[in-house]
């Protein structure tokens, strides 16, 4: 919890959604462990995609939660099967971060090179280069203080 409090002060001033922020980074750091994803890339991507909010709202991309994912591709479906090669998850039942890491931890699998894990997470295009980037400054300014 200290860390994400640190954490929290290094990036925003305090806001009513500080809460929130916290709790989130808190649930990113537990799972980054389950998936095996060191946690300053997990809160560097996260903050980058949603400032640690969970985001539940619309925000014209069909992307949410923490991670922002596509709730139709990353999250199960009616029966709680997911299948990579179909669209039919359902944003109603679906743990957004758990989800959000399952679909990080696939790409970084997929695609060994951070760059190209991080470029296929978000669509790769010249703007996202520029995003990667950004995660990695923050990466390692997290990472002295996490990992």
């Amino acid at each position: 919890m200290l860390t994400c409090l640190l954490f929290i002060s290094m990036l925003t001033p305090p806001t009513y959604q500080d809460q929130e922020r916290l709790y989130t980074c808190i649930d990113l750091i537990d799972l980054s462990d389950q998936y095996m994803i060191p946690p300053a890339l997990v809160l560097s991507v996260s903050w980058f995609e949603s400032n640690w909010l969970q985001k539940l709202d619309n925000n014209g991309s069909n992307c949410y939660g923490p991670l922002q994912i596509k709730s139709s591709y990353w999250c199960e479906n009616k029966e709680g099967i997911w299948n990579k090669h179909k669209k039919d998850g359902l944003l109603k039942s679906c743990d957004l971060a758990n989800r959000g890491l399952f679909a990080l931890s696939y790409y970084i699998d997929k695609y060994p090179d951070i760059d190209n894990s991080l470029c296929h997470f978000g669509g790769c295009t010249k703007e996202r280069r520029q995003y990667i980037k950004k995660i990695k400054r923050l990466f390692k300014r997290l990472y002295v203080h996490i990992n």
